[in-house]
């Protein structure tokens, strides 16, 4: 009888319990669950980083297209006879699709687009006039300087575009300029 209880018992003891099966399964999944957010939040905190250098980045993007539509503007309106409002050759939406418009800009007799307002919203609807786009208030400042005669389209991260009114120039400056 020994022997044989002897060897249920060594049976028994090399068999895992189900309690504990299912206790190194919970233990697996909770390490795979942390590993998982720990990865998950190491991906999160460096994307988050590189936002403001990727705004700095599109604003980048937009100052040589910023150049070639001021470039077409004044080529249409030396080919018109330089009216001093000029309508261009392209219509923009008012975001929803529906109704475009076409874009009617006031022009410098340099043959530059003016904004019809000399204030941070006349700087904004001309960004919109020119490229189609509406400014995102979290992404890109519009900042009329009226010392300088100047519309300043500056990203979070510091880089900005000025456009000079009293020229027609353009200017990208890096952070920290």
């Amino acid at each position: 009888m020994w022997s044989r209880a002897a060897s249920t018992m060594g049976s028994s003891q090399s068999k895992p319990q189900p309690e504990q099966s299912n206790l190194v399964v919970a233990y697996k999944r909770l390490v795979t669950l942390i590993l998982i957010l720990l990865l998950l939040g190491i991906i999160g905190i460096r994307y988050f980083d590189i936002l403001p250098q990727m705004s700095g980045k599109g604003l980048q993007l937009e100052h040589p297209r910023f150049i070639n539509v001021l470039a077409m503007v004044k080529a249409q309106w030396l080919s018109v006879n330089r009216p001093q409002q000029l309508s261009l050759n392209w219509v923009v939406t008012a975001g929803d699709d529906s109704h475009p418009a076409p874009v009617v800009v006031t022009m410098d007799a340099g043959g530059w687009p003016l904004p019809q307002s000399r204030n941070n919203q006349g700087c904004q609807l001309l960004w919109w006039q020119l490229l189609g786009s509406h400014l995102d208030s979290e992404d890109l400042v519009v900042v009329y300087v009226s010392d300088s005669r100047l519309c300043r389209y500056q990203s979070v991260s510091g880089e900005a575009i000025l456009y000079h009114l009293d020229s027609g120039g353009v200017n990208f400056l890096t952070k920290g300029h």
